[in-house]
């Protein structure tokens, strides 16, 4: 399982690997600046995409 987040532009601000029943992740806030991005994740058999307000 794959997670990307994207800024508004598609720039890929942050991607990880992730064992397959992950039910939790930590990323580092200092990374986002207020905005909006895109948290995509795939398994392999599909994709879901949301997005995210950082404020």
């Amino acid at each position: 399982m794959c997670i990307a987040i994207s800024d508004m532009s598609g720039k890929k601000i942050y991607s990880d690997n992730l064992a397959i029943g992950s039910l939790s992740l930590k990323i580092d806030p200092a990374i986002f600046k207020s905005g909006i991005y895109f948290a995509t994740i795939t398994d392999g058999n599909s994709t879901q995409t949301q997005k995210l307000v950082i404020e």
